[in-house]
């Protein structure tokens, strides 16, 4: 290697060169919004974006799956105020997004729409996993419900709203 990293390089052509360490106490700037924005993203992000190492690869985990070809999250949108009801919405994006047909499985339930709404009767964890065509897979982390969460009773005695005894 020489100890260059340069802006058109991936992990596949410098993995001895690219560290993404910083020295000392600092702020990693390759991956900062221009001018310090959330919602306008450096430059050549979108070149980064896979990098992951293939399977068979030096560097390769297991827990990596299929990210250096199809990448994505859960995005659960509760629907009304009293947040009984949700829609979740697996944001996807594929490599060859033109290419490449996907599948989405909530609780192994095959559809090829990308969303699927649940209400306070679902009591379950939910799985999702999606796949491609070309035989990628993500299976993402499990997803739970905010109505699935035990309620928190009030309790007697002065607590003076939460700081009698909190450690701060």
């Amino acid at each position: 290697g020489d100890s260059i990293c340069q802006t058109s390089k991936t992990y596949q052509t410098c993995s001895q060169d690219c560290s993404n360490e910083l020295s000392g106490c600092g702020i990693f700037k390759e991956e900062s919004c221009v001018d310090d924005s959330q919602f306008h993203a450096t430059p050549g992000v979108e070149e980064k974006r896979w990098q992951t190492p293939k399977p068979n690869m030096n560097g390769y985990q297991s827990s990596f799956q299929d990210y250096h070809t199809l990448v994505d999250y859960a995005d659960i949108i509760y629907i009304d105020t009293d947040r009984l009801a949700a829609d979740v919405c697996l944001q996807t994006k594929h490599r060859q997004s033109n290419s490449i047909i996907l599948t989405y499985f909530f609780d192994g339930i095959a559809q090829k729409t990308k969303y699927k709404r649940y209400t306070s009767a679902y009591t379950g964890i939910l799985s999702a996993v999606i796949t491609g065509s070309d035989r990628s897979t993500l299976d993402l982390p499990e997803i739970d419900f905010l109505w699935n969460a035990k309620l928190i009773f009030s309790r007697s005695g002065d607590y003076r709203n939460g700081q009698k005894g909190a450690i701060a």
